[in-house]
């Protein structure tokens, strides 16, 4: 039976395509380079952004090009940022069926509380893991073992149970929804089922089928990165209010 539902912020619940797009834009320019291309930029959409910033500015101090980008992100969220169709009125749906609901995001807790105190979501969720929180990030189990600690979920942990070649009790109690191929191999090694969006723009994925779609032994669902590394979700959820069909 399904308790708890983890949610990541970026591209699963909230669309803020935009706005890191313009805050990579500001940031490069702000640092005297070159902008790229958008494609090139979204590359990045997923990953931890200090980890972003270390590989793509390498002579430059992670802290200063930080510090430009989300000056910028934080002054312009909400002219861009929104969420995505149908993901609030499922956080609603989950927690009226005594689901528990969490938000797990590698963004800063300013700007994650800048969008969710807008739309009326703190409310909605019994518990909320920023970068501020810990120092593990996805594809590390750590944010996931946390939340659960913070939900009282009980669970067993491993440093990596995509390692073990066995699933422990938390797989079929919690699901973690994402968008990068960072959630779903941080739902692996967590041992917990994973869900990656439809609306994903960091991986390619099957065509719609039907709302959602299921993964089986029989029926493995494919999600490569542009670099051709490929993970391997539970589920696919094209439109949320597909979700009702594994409750």
């Amino acid at each position: 039976m399904l308790q708890a539902v983890l949610i990541d912020f970026d591209g699963t619940l909230m669309n803020t395509d935009e706005v890191v797009l313009r805050s990579w834009e500001h940031t490069y320019r702000g640092l005297g380079r070159e902008v790229p291309s958008a494609e090139e930029i979204r590359l990045t959409f997923g990953e931890p952004l200090r980890r972003s910033m270390e590989y793509i500015f390498p002579d430059v101090p992670v802290d200063e090009s930080l510090a430009i980008y989300r000056k910028y992100n934080m002054e312009r969220f909400l002219d861009y940022a929104k969420p995505y169709p149908g993901m609030v009125e499922l956080i609603d749906r989950l927690r009226e069926r005594g689901v528990l609901t969490a938000l797990v995001t590698s963004r800063l807790r300013n700007t994650t509380y800048i969008g969710l105190e807008h739309f009326d979501l703190v409310r909605r969720f019994d518990a909320i893991l920023t970068e501020d929180d810990i120092e593990a990030s996805k594809p590390d189990p750590g944010p996931v073992y946390w939340t659960l600690r913070k939900l009282g979920v009980p669970f067993e942990e491993s440093p990596s149970w995509a390692a073990e070649g066995r699933s422990p009790r938390q797989k079929e109690q919690v699901l973690m929804i994402g968008d990068s191929i960072y959630d779903i191999q941080c739902c692996e090694n967590a041992g917990i089922g994973s869900m990656l969006v439809g609306w994903t723009n960091t991986l390619a994925i099957p065509e719609e089928d039907g709302g959602i779609a299921i993964g089986s032994a029989g029926r493995q669902l494919p999600a490569t990165t542009a670099n051709g590394e490929t993970v391997h979700p539970d589920y696919i959820l094209y439109r949320a209010d597909a979700f009702d069909r594994i409750l």
